[in-house]
């Protein structure tokens, strides 16, 4: 669920989930032909009013069960970034996984700044979310005896 805080601000992906609609069907009084190729525009519902406060603001706290309210609960439907039910990524937790790990093996081995916390980072999508000037960190190594 960590990862939920930074999928939210930036998607990995351009689209999000794709599906292609099985069925001649109609969702919200619109037809949908059977075969439709539908996405689920994360970047843009993530970054909506609508559904978050402030959507442009880095805030953690917004997912705590202690703020649980009905907005709180679609939030969590909003931000998919792994699908969801019985078509969500097998790979999900092996990621995120060693991600985590990768994360404190770093953290525990540096202090990691960036080099201009100033700097406004742009980010663009070409098939994975890419920033548009490179990402300037300082590693200072910790003195740890491990």
């Amino acid at each position: 669920m960590y990862g939920v805080f930074i999928y939210r601000i930036v998607f990995p992906t351009p689209v999000g989930t794709v599906r292609v609609i099985q069925e001649n069907c109609a969702i919200g009084g619109y037809y949908i032909p059977a075969g439709t190729i539908a996405h689920f525009a994360n970047n843009t519902m993530c970054r909506n009013p609508k559904y978050f406060d402030e959507p442009d603001i880095y805030e953690p706290e917004r997912w705590l069960r202690e703020s649980n309210t009905t907005l709180k609960r679609r939030q969590s439907f909003i931000v998919l970034p792994f699908g969801f039910g019985p078509r969500n990524c097998l790979g999900r937790q092996f990621a995120e996984h060693q991600i985590y790990v990768a994360v404190i093996k770093l953290l525990l081995r540096y202090r990691i700044r960036l080099t201009n916390p100033d700097e406004k980072l742009e980010v663009f999508y070409k098939i994975l979310a890419t920033l548009k000037t490179p990402l300037n960190l300082q590693f200072e190594e910790r003195n740890n005896n491990r």
